[in-house]
């Protein structure tokens, strides 16, 4: 819940992992499977999420601010889209507690 409700997102944090996911990418055009893969995904799943690299490009990673992560945080994690499951011998009350005492001050979309 720490890191949907408060998250902070520091610039040179920011920045330093900008840098480790661009040694990734960097990697991912060095590796002849990755190529491939990526070369297909793009094929079959065009115009598509899906058919993106999960890494993105080096373009998009150098272009993100803390600010615009923040906006993305609030846009897109709501608690109206969020769904909470649990499974194993669990009590149903204790976990309703644990979910309510984490993330029952979890905003809404309409509460932004």
């Amino acid at each position: 819940s720490d890191i949907l409700q408060e998250s902070e997102f520091d610039p040179q944090e920011l920045e330093r992992e900008q840098h480790v996911i661009l040694q990734e990418i960097g990697a991912a055009h060095d590796t002849p499977d990755d190529i491939v893969f990526d070369r297909f995904t793009e094929t079959a799943f065009r115009h598509q999420t899906i058919g993106r690299s999960i890494l993105g490009t080096p373009e998009t990673v150098k272009s993100f601010t803390s600010k615009q992560l923040h906006k993305f945080i609030e846009r897109q994690y709501g608690a109206e889209r969020m769904v909470v499951v649990a499974a194993g011998d669990i009590k149903h009350d204790n976990f309703v507690r644990e979910v309510e005492k984490h993330l029952g001050g979890f905003r809404s979309k309409s509460d932004n």
